[in-house]
């Protein structure tokens, strides 16, 4: 399936990311504080659970360099999670936290700019593939 989604100018994405950075510190009463933690933004902030996976192998599609990837069901809302390609999990790899924290950040973006697209397009199909879910939208892969 194929969601279309308009084109976002950067000063739109950025407006956004200073919205939802300055949501979850006033949700936390503290200011901004550098390094952002977006793994807890992704979590604690916008209800995801975190988890790292061979997502290659996951999706039928080894050798290829998904990093990230979200399953959302529009109808189970408390039911959300990001994996993360085990290659960036910072305590197996920590010269790879950038790139967790730059991944981490990128599907929280994919969420706040996109989910009413998501939610429009209907319940995210649930494969019996070894019982695993498999993402409905593929938002892109090199």
């Amino acid at each position: 399936m194929t969601i279309d989604v308009p084109y976002l100018p950067k000063q739109q994405i950025e407006d956004d990311a200073q919205r939802l950075l300055e949501a979850y510190c006033h949700e936390r009463g503290q200011p901004v504080q550098i390094p952002i933690p977006v793994d807890e933004i992704l979590e604690h902030h916008l209800g995801f659970s975190l988890s790292f996976e061979d997502l290659g192998s996951r999706l039928g599609v080894p050798g290829t360099d998904i990093l990230g990837a979200m399953f959302v069901d529009p109808l189970l809302v408390d039911q959300r999670e990001v994996l993360i390609d085990q290659s960036l999990d910072p305590n197996e790899r920590p010269e790879m936290e950038g790139r967790f924290h730059f991944t981490c950040g990128h599907e929280a973006g994919h969420w706040c700019e996109h989910r009413s697209y998501i939610f429009r397009a209907g319940s995210q199909a649930i494969m019996f593939d070894d019982n695993k879910r498999k993402p409905r939208v593929i938002c892109r892969s090199s």
